[in-house]
């Protein structure tokens, strides 16, 4: 309704106005959210040839070379729009995630400092420079980086699962717990959460209250491949193994050709008796039986590369 009646305004004001940079602009917006994403850069590129500094468009046109993949020319875009507002926190900001994206963590970094020279208190520059932190192995930055996230935004709930994961592989599991439980506290329905804090468990060898915390992720989202796969883990644990199949199972109904998700299912079986089952999930899982300790756990970006 909405947007078909804006792409039409904006169409009005083009016939009308041919170089019309701020129609063409969002024109291509609306380009973008039905998914024609070749026809918004080719609208967003002509708002900016029209108006060079036109900053708010090159972020934009960033945001649609990231839905397209192309990572150098979003960088490129950013770049174009901090050379004209060098105090542009959010677009330095996004710049480093889409740097990040690249792998390219140490100019990530750089940039987030940047981003942090023109605002000290900015919760989510803190938060994406731990998440690059996190990725460079350098953990005690990253722990550093999310406790200022979370001293100037207490209620970031992304800050305290990524504090809590780094400190899980710092196996600092009680402090660990402490910060998923501060984000479920946020967020209730908070469901890698609940799957980071049931793997935290799993490792201190807590199997109930593992299997309590997948439960509950499952309850908030019953098709979540990771929980059931995580859940199977536990039950494999305690020798049930006939409900880690039935978990398992579920998982491969989800996403059939995961190497893990078959690892696991083949172990079970074999555990089981069930040879001949076992050894075709292990041919597909390339033979492998341990299990990640971290499947499941995600980190979350801060922000949307969007100007």
């Amino acid at each position: 309704g909405r947007l078909s009646e804006a792409e039409e305004l904006y169409q009005r004001v083009l016939i009308s106005a041919p170089r019309h940079p701020a129609a063409l602009h969002f024109l291509g917006l609306l380009t973008q959210e039905i998914g024609e994403l070749d026809i918004a850069v080719e609208l967003i590129d002509a708002a900016v040839a029209l108006r060079p500094d036109y900053i708010e468009a090159y972020c934009n046109l960033g945001g649609v070379f990231c839905d397209l993949d192309r990572w150098d020319d979003a960088a490129e875009c950013l770049r174009k729009a901090l050379s004209l507002e060098p105090g542009f926190v959010e677009a330095r900001i996004n710049l480093g995630i889409i740097l990040q994206e690249s792998g390219r963590m140490d100019e990530a970094a750089a940039q987030y400092e940047k981003a942090l020279a023109y605002a000290p208190e900015s919760a989510e520059a803190y938060f994406n420079l731990g998440n690059a932190f996190r990725k460079m192995k350098k953990p005690r930055d990253a722990i550093s980086s999310y406790r200022n996230a979370i001293e100037n935004a207490p209620d970031y709930a992304d800050a305290y699962i990524n504090l809590g994961l780094v400190l899980h592989t710092e196996r600092r599991f009680d402090e660990a717990i402490v910060n998923y439980e501060k984000a479920l506290a946020i967020v209730p329905d908070y469901v890698q959460a609940h799957i980071n804090l049931g793997i935290t468990f799993k490792e201190m060898g807590r199997l109930d209250d593992a299997i309590r915390s997948y439960r509950r992720a499952l309850s908030i989202h019953p098709g979540n491949a990771e929980a059931h796969f995580n859940l199977g883990n536990a039950l494999q644990e305690q020798w049930d193994l006939n409900a880690a199949i039935a978990r398992y199972t579920v998982a491969l109904k989800i996403d059939p050709e995961n190497s893990k998700y078959n690892s696991a299912m083949g172990l079970a079986l074999i555990k089981a008796g069930r040879h001949e089952e076992g050894l075709k999930h292990q041919h597909i899982g390339a033979g492998v039986i341990s299990f990640d300790i971290d499947s499941g756990v995600r980190i979350h970006f801060g922000g949307q590369v969007r100007g």
